[in-house]
Order: structure tokens, then sequence, then C-alpha cells
């Protein structure tokens, strides 16, 4: 879809700035065969594709609908980093059980470095 954003500043001076972003419908696939379950092409992966569970949870929880290379760093409410993984698979387990209660604030950028989005994960007891 095509994004405007459309900014006005405290003078009443205005910048408008807008993008593009295509992806593909579909993935090709072989015609007579049962279509096969596929990850959505990089550029189509949101943060909607991502699932957290469960939340709230007691310190151990499952990301799920990543893809290998993801960055998912998690971060404390201070802004202290306390952890950084890489996905290899698209199902990654984590533990912060160690860690105090609260709100943790999960980052995840894809491969390339680009920001797919963020989660918020409750640890409680």
């Amino acid at each position: 879809g095509t994004y405007t954003v459309k900014e006005t500043d405290a003078h009443g001076c205005t910048a408008t700035n807008s993008v593009t972003l295509a992806c593909p419908d579909a993935l090709p696939q072989d015609k007579g065969n049962e279509p096969e379950q596929q990850q959505p092409p990089v550029c189509c992966q949101t943060i909607d594709n991502i699932n957290l569970y469960p939340n709230p949870n007691t310190g151990q929880f499952t990301i799920t609908g990543l893809t290998q290379g993801m960055l998912v760093e998690m971060y404390d409410y201070t802004g202290r980093r306390i952890s950084s993984v890489t996905a290899s698979d698209i199902t990654l387990r984590l533990n912060i059980a160690d860690q105090p209660n609260g709100i943790y604030l999960l980052r995840i950028t894809d491969k390339d470095g680009t920001m797919v989005g963020q989660k918020k994960v409750i640890k409680t007891q």
C-alpha cells in the first residue's frame, strides 16, 4: 500500500512524504499438488504474524512466526537491553525467570535490520 505522512510544525510549515510498499500476493506453487504452508515473503513479515504466549507469564514464553535471521532484543522498563537473540527457526523460547517482575519490551528486526515491530511481555510470579 501507499502511506503518506503530513507534518505541521508550530509555525504552520508543512511537509509531506509518501512511500509505497509492494508485496507479492502469492508465491508460485506446483499445480495439481496441495498448496504447502509457507512463510510469507520477508517483505510481508509484520508484527501481526508474530505471536507471543503465554502473556503474562512467569518468565518462560514462546515467540512464533519468526523467520530465520530475525533479531529479537528484550529491554527492561529503564531501556536496558537484557537479551539479544537471533532466530534460527520460526519458534523461539525465551526464559527471563531470573529477571524481576515487570513489563518488558521486545524489539524485532529482520535480518536486514529493518524493524518488524515491538511487543510487550509481562512477567509475573
